[in-house]
């Protein structure tokens, strides 16, 4: 194999990985749910996602001090949970909080609408909670 030859195809890989992390990054972060619609406050979402961590290579490797206060604020949260519904415990302390939520606990309700299309929407949802009407089926 020539250099040539070699650096021509580096260059093409170096492309397809380049291309594919713009790719994945314009999905995750540009898009709404996989769909073509670029977010209406893109700029703002981009800005409130650079921290310290992505502009600081050793914050990111070794973590910063508020990243470890802020695990240490949720683990002390983790022990004093509190029960709130059946399912869910949650626990807050300041501006952070953590919600534990236990599917297999939620008692469930289930109800069924017929549409005026004939399509049959059957809606589960927990005990106690209020369920959209059938209008809001109608409209999708």
């Amino acid at each position: 194999m020539t250099r040539k030859y070699f650096l021509q195809l580096s260059k093409i890989f170096f492309a397809m990985v380049i291309a594919y992390m713009v790719s994945g990054f314009l999905n995750n972060d540009i898009f709404i749910a996989n769909s073509p619609q670029i977010r209406a406050d893109w700029k703002e979402y981009l800005a409130s996602k650079v921290t310290i961590q992505s502009i600081n290579p050793l914050a990111w490797i070794f973590g910063s001090k508020e990243d470890k206060e802020l695990a240490a604020r949720k683990e002390r949260l983790k022990a004093s949970l509190i029960p709130v519904a059946k399912g869910v415990r949650a626990a807050s302390e300041g501006n952070v909080s953590y919600i534990e939520y236990n599917i297999d606990e939620v008692e469930w309700a289930e109800i069924t609408y017929i549409l005026s299309n004939g399509k049959t929407v059957k809606i589960r949802y927990p005990k106690g909670m209020t369920v959209p009407g059938r209008e809001v089926f109608e409209r999708r």
